[in-house]
């Protein structure tokens, strides 16, 4: 029952509002359809990444599965920072380099404009989960 709730209470954190009104599940990279949110949540893990002002932001990290395909994503709050559509494969997650530094690396204490999704050339470290 507990793993009901996170996968819903995440789930609706997942459709939240960001920047312009416009739901997050709707600001993701190119190609990748946001019913994988729908799928069970077989792992979470909460932790903290550091921010660029010396800070650090706390992170949910989750993995949504179904019939052999897995999507691992990186909350902070209700903000999308990475999406991996293929995390048992070596490919690069997207992040967004609005929330994250170019380097996959912080947090921004300041974000700028959501939705700038572009893959990373090395894996970062949210990898896996």
């Amino acid at each position: 029952m507990r793993g009901l709730v996170l996968m819903l209470a995440l789930w609706s954190a997942g459709c939240a509002s960001v920047g312009g009104g416009e739901p997050s599940a709707r600001c993701l990279p190119d190609g990748l359809s946001p019913t994988f949110f729908t799928w069970p949540v077989v792992g979470a893990r909460t932790g903290t990444f550091p921010t660029d002002a010396g800070g650090v932001e706390p992170i949910t990290l989750v993995r949504y599965q179904r019939d052999g395909a897995a999507v691992v994503v990186a909350w902070s709050r209700a903000d999308l920072l990475m999406v991996d559509p293929a995390p048992d494969r070596a490919t690069p997650e997207w992040i967004d380099t609005g929330l994250l530094t170019p380097d996959g690396q912080r947090v921004r204490a300041t974000p700028g404009e959501r939705c700038r999704w572009r893959r990373m050339g090395q894996a970062a470290a949210m990898r896996r989960l």
